[in-house]
């Protein structure tokens, strides 16, 4: 399960999810995709295949299942990297 860092805070704006970094003042603009990942992983603390299905669904023609791990993985490693998440034991 991933959580936000307590310094994140989020703001959905139509499609999009924007991310404020308070500490540092940087902010991050995630696409619809992006929020759908975020909302589910992040703010209801879904696993991962429940957030994949979620994104299958939402698409008109959804990438294989491994296209949208991959795809999820990277953001989530991207997300850690920037520390915007952690990992909770």
């Amino acid at each position: 399960m991933f959580t936000a860092k307590q310094d994140v805070v989020s703001r959905r704006k139509e499609d999009m999810l924007i991310l404020l970094r308070t500490s540092t003042g940087h902010y991050y603009t995630l696409n619809r995709t992006g929020a759908l990942l975020w909302e589910h992983l992040i703010d209801k603390h879904l696993p991962i295949e429940q957030c994949i299905s979620a994104i299958a669904a939402d698409c008109e023609s959804p990438p294989e299942a491994d296209t949208i791990r991959s795809d999820c993985e990277a953001l989530i490693d991207q997300w850690r990297s920037e520390q915007l998440i952690e990992a909770q034991v």
